[in-house]
C-alpha cells in the first residue's frame, strides 16, 4: 500500500517553469481493511506536493457535492491499487470479514446531492446502506480544493455529519410521514454551512482529548 513518502516521491513538487508548488496537508480516508486489518485510523493527515493529480487531473478525482453546499469544497481521488487489493483479501479465523474494500464514509461524502437522483445523498441511499448496499471504492485521499490544509478531525466530523446527523433526520422524517416518503428540502435544509459548523462543535465538545477539542474549525485553516 502507497505511504505518505511514496506518494511524496510520484509527484513534481516544482512546475515546468521551476516554480515551487509547495505541500500540501490533506485525509487519507482508509477503507474497512486498512482499518481493520493494517489497524490504521480511519482518518490519518498526510503532506504531498501540490502538483499532486488530486488537485489537476479530472479523469481521476471527485469532487463532494455535500461539501459544496457547507462551503467547503472537498476533492478525492482514489488510492491507487487499494480497491483491487482488499477485494480479493479474507480475513480468516472467529471474525471472518468480507468486503473490507468497503469505505462507506467515502461513499456518503461523494453521493450526489440532487435531490431528482433517487440514488444520491438525499435520496434512499440510508435505505440501501441498512439492507446491506456494498459501499465499494477502496481508501481514498481527501483534500480541500481551495489546498488549505485539511486535519483527520474536520473529516472525522464530516463524515459523522453526513452518516449519524443527516442519516438521523432521514430516518425521523420517514417515521414521522405515514406513507413512507419524505421530503428531500428537509435534509437540503440541513446541508448548510451553518449546519455543519454546529455540528463540528458539537462533536469537537465529545472528544475525551483536550487538544481535539482545541482544534481550530476548517473554516478558519
Amino acid at each position: 500500500m502507497l505511504e505518505s513518502e511514496a506518494l511524496k516521491s510520484r509527484f513534481p513538487k516544482s512546475d515546468p517553469r521551476g516554480k515551487d508548488l509547495g505541500a500540501v496537508k490533506l485525509v487519507r480516508l482508509n477503507c474497512d481493511g486498512d482499518v481493520q486489518i493494517e489497524k490504521r485510523p480511519k482518518c490519518e493527515g498526510l503532506t504531498v506536493p501540490a502538483g499532486h493529480p488530486i488537485f489537476y487531473n479530472p479523469l481521476v478525482n471527485s469532487i463532494s457535492p455535500l461539501s459544496e453546499l457547507i462551503k467547503l469544497p472537498l476533492i478525492a481521488i482514489g488510492l491507487p491499487g487499494s480497491c483491487d487489493y482488499w477485494s480479493m483479501v479474507e480475513k480468516e479465523g472467529d471474525d471472518h470479514v468480507e468486503n473490507l474494500e468497503e469505505n462507506q464514509a467515502a461513499t456518503f461524502l461523494l453521493l450526489s446531492c440532487d435531490p431528482e437522483d433517487k440514488d444520491s445523498f438525499i435520496g434512499d441511499a440510508w435505505s440501501r446502506m441498512a439492507i446491506g448496499f456494498k459501499a465499494e471504492g477502496g481508501t481514498v485521499l481527501v483534500a480541500r480544493k481551495d489546498k488549505k490544509p485539511l486535519l483527520p478531525d474536520h473529516l472525522l466530523a464530516l463524515t459523522d455529519y453526513c452518516q449519524r446527523h443527516l442519516a438521523d433526520i432521514y430516518w425521523k422524517n420517514i417515521a414521522d410521514n405515514p406513507d413512507g416518503e419524505y421530503d428531500p428540502k428537509k435534509i437540503l435544509q440541513e446541508i448548510t454551512r451553518e449546519q455543519f459548523e454546529k455540528h463540528w462543535h458539537v462533536w469537537k465538545g465529545k472528544q475525551e482529548d483536550k487538544k481535539k477539542r482545541e482544534l481550530p474549525s476548517p473554516y478558519s485553516m
